[in-house]
């Protein structure tokens, strides 16, 4: 039975257009639009991660003691987790920026799509462009010890050692250990799945870690010799 990376790669190879002519050249452009796309919209995350923690903080400022938690639990599609990650980041982008009040009651009102119109609007879109940078909102959240705790350091060093490639790899790991943490290990997660499944789950798991050491281990020789 072929494994579906397997059957994934023969499915590649399968479909695979001539390596030249117009065909090609129409996919690598539709291919490179899409990078460029995926970039930008892990920019606008981190934009609206900022709006939504701000807004989270006023709902919670104007609901009486002891009901946000509820409200948030009944209502808020992305978990309470995630909503204290924005909640965070919004208190640290609006230290580190001093954004003013005039800027604040724009979005008191409600408003969360800025008009550049405005001086106050113009410059409370700046202050987020400047502050969210390049970074996607998983690094922007590492970055600030909001997420990942301890991480940043490694985050830094990764970005300035083999390219970006490496910091890539960093941060896909450090979203995986992330999600497996917060989504699987709790006692009402694994007492939900079935038992042939938690087998099935511990037996992956030892082998990806028996895996995983030799493989760290032999890259940290490496980096000693």
């Amino acid at each position: 039975m072929s494994s579906p990376k397997s059957h994934a790669l023969t499915l590649i190879a399968q479909t695979q257009i001539p390596t030249s002519g117009r065909n090609l050249t129409d996919l690598q452009a539709a291919t490179l639009k899409q990078l460029d796309l995926i970039k930008k919209l892990e920019g606008e995350a981190a934009f609206r991660a900022i709006l939504t923690g701000i807004g989270l903080h006023q709902i919670k400022a104007s609901l009486s003691h002891g009901k946000f938690g509820p409200w948030l639990e009944q209502n808020a599609s992305s978990g309470r987790a995630q909503c204290g990650f924005y909640m965070k980041l919004a208190l640290t982008f609006l230290e580190e920026t001093k954004a003013t009040k005039p800027e604040m009651l724009l979005l008191s009102a409600g408003k969360f799509e800025l008009s550049t119109d405005d001086v106050n609007g113009r410059r409370f879109v700046k202050r987020i462009s400047d502050f969210v940078g390049d970074l996607s909102l998983n690094e922007l959240l590492i970055k600030h010890d909001i997420k990942g705790v301890g991480m940043k350091s490694s985050l830094a060093s990764s970005s300035q050692g083999d390219g970006s490639d490496g910091q890539t790899t960093f941060n896909f790991a450090v979203e995986c250990m992330y999600n497996f943490r917060t989504q699987f290990l709790k006692a009402e997660a694994v007492m939900q799945t079935d038992p042939k499944h938690l087998r099935q789950i511990l037996e992956e798991h030892d082998a990806q870690n028996a895996t995983l050491h030799k493989l760290c281990d032999a890259a940290l020789g490496k980096k000693k010799a």
